[in-house]
């Protein structure tokens, strides 16, 4: 009866399946709880802030766990010979892409005020439109001004959004339509 010979471990440096404790369940179902007793006791939009408020903190606690033990993975070099590939730090300048101009810090101007300007204006006008179009008779000043100045802010903040979207787009693709001529041009 012979043995074969076994291969030594590899250690597998990846992540893993997560592993809850069961401190961490108790305080979860703690959490939802809390939540459940604040819907009972303050009502469905202070449990929904609540519950807004504990999903965002839990991800980021989660967001920042899971990309400190990432980059602690990334950093950790494996050493394997492999035959005919390059190691890390046998990069030359024609193994990396061509620096671009996205990373300058670079005020958008004037199209931007301007388009966030239009945008407020357009969000007036729809806001106007659709509470006389809703409830004109049951409209107080103070809800009517409220639900116009929501309006005024969401045009001019998807102005701003849609202004600087397309400017900073427009300015990536001049600028690979300009490095496709030089490469024709070689």
């Amino acid at each position: 009866m012979t043995r074969e010979p076994t291969l030594p471990a590899v250690e597998d440096e990846g992540l893993g399946p997560p592993q809850f404790s069961l401190i961490s369940l108790l305080v979860a179902i703690t959490a939802v709880s809390i939540i459940f007793a604040s819907y009972q006791l303050l009502g469905a939009a202070a449990a929904f802030i609540l519950a807004l408020l504990t999903v965002a903190v839990a991800a980021h606690v989660i967001g920042n766990s899971l990309g400190t033990r990432l980059r602690d993975i990334g950093n950790a070099s494996k050493q394997v010979a492999h035959a005919g590939v390059k190691q890390r730090g046998d990069v030359s300048e024609s193994d990396l892409a061509p620096v671009t101009r996205l990373h300058h810090v670079a005020s958008l101007g004037r199209p931007l005020v301007v388009c966030t300007g239009i945008g407020a204006v357009a969000g007036l006008i729809s806001g106007l439109l659709l509470f006389v179009w809703a409830n004109w008779e049951q409209a107080s000043w103070s809800a009517s001004s409220l639900g116009v100045a929501a309006f005024i802010f969401l045009g001019g903040f998807f102005g701003f959004l849609l202004s600087s979207f397309l400017q900073v787009g427009m300015d990536a693709l001049v600028q690979a339509h300009d490095a496709e001529k030089v490469d024709h041009s070689e």
